[in-house]
């Protein structure tokens, strides 16, 4: 049986527990008014947050999504004044994994819908897809089970993905790979989260040498309050964890002294902002993941996914 979760325990999953669902709505459903579409869009986020398989931390870019194709079964006018457009429709809603190309569960609805115009009608017809109907539970908890599964199988390969990437000094994309997967996969979240650890310490640490060096080079094109501002925008941004920090310390005294003699006022403005800087700045692996999930949802969406053969 295919494990469903009941509504407390949805209400209770953390986003890292989420198995994250992107609703996605082909351009193959070239028929569908544009007005219509946002519609259908909108019903499918709420089909995947109200059953626990939206999340604000999901991974980007999504690679599990659902998708809808829609055909018209029936079209007709209903007279009267004004006349209206009654339409019944089948909408078939696909789960799967966007980026193989692999579906993993399929569930169709009848529905049926009246309005003014075409486009009105589909609007009605589509409102009657809801969160909790049966088949979309059915179909939701049938694809989570195979996400999980996907996760136990690939976690190998995923993990040494991530190894890769980090040889190659692409530690922000190494994390991510491993951030994202679910806490709810938790063998594999667990290998992920232990990976993650040494590489988030080789990203900080090469981090601390690329912006000290900038911040010197800041310091040293001039030697006053405009350069000295310029080095803090760079060091404020180090992770006081990381191996070089102490060499921060360093310059940061040389930069007082040298202020110093010139307006000690100044000096102290400059070091609040650096004070600033600290108490904002990453402090650990879990914020880290934060940060970067949800920096990578604001990025625009250039996935392009593979549904053929899906319906």
């Amino acid at each position: 049986m295919s494990w469903q979760p009941s509504n407390a325990q949805r209400q209770n999953l953390t986003d890292e527990e989420r198995v994250a669902v992107l609703p996605f709505v082909s351009d193959q459903v070239e028929f569908l008014p544009a007005a219509a579409k946002n519609n259908l869009q909108s019903t499918l986020a709420q089909l995947v947050a109200r059953n626990g398989y939206g999340s604000s931390a999901g991974s980007f870019p999504y690679r599990f999504i659902l998708t809808p194709n829609i055909s018209v079964v029936d079209k007709y006018v209903v007279s009267g004044a004004p006349p209206r457009i009654s339409l019944s429709l089948n909408v078939g809603l696909f789960v799967g994994d966007g980026i193989t190309g692999t579906k993993y569960a399929s569930t169709a609805l009848n529905v049926k819908g009246v309005g003014r115009s075409e486009t009105k009608a589909y609007i009605a017809a589509l409102r009657q897809i809801r969160a909790n109907n049966p088949e979309v539970k059915q179909l939701l908890a049938t694809a989570k089970s195979k996400i999980i599964a996907f996760y136990q199988n690939q976690c190998d390969f995923i993990l040494k993905e991530a190894d890769a990437l980090a040889h190659q000094y692409r530690f922000d994309e190494a994390l991510f790979r491993l951030n994202t997967i679910p806490q709810v996969s938790t063998d594999c979240f667990d290998k992920a989260l232990e990976k993650a650890t040494p590489i988030f310490k080789q990203k900080i640490d090469r981090d601390c040498e690329r912006l000290l060096a900038q911040a010197k080079n800041a310091w040293n094109g001039g030697l006053n309050f405009e350069a000295a501002q310029r080095a803090a925008s760079f060091l404020g941004q180090i992770e006081p964890s990381s191996a070089c920090f102490g060499k921060v310390n360093e310059l940061y005294e040389s930069i007082q002294q040298r202020l110093k003699k010139v307006d000690s006022r100044e000096w102290d403005f400059i070091l609040q902002r650096q004070e600033d800087y600290t108490k904002i700045a990453v402090q650990s692996l879990k914020n880290y993941r934060e940060v970067t999930l949800a920096n990578a949802q604001n990025q625009p969406q250039t996935v392009t996914y593979n549904v053929r053969g899906w319906w």
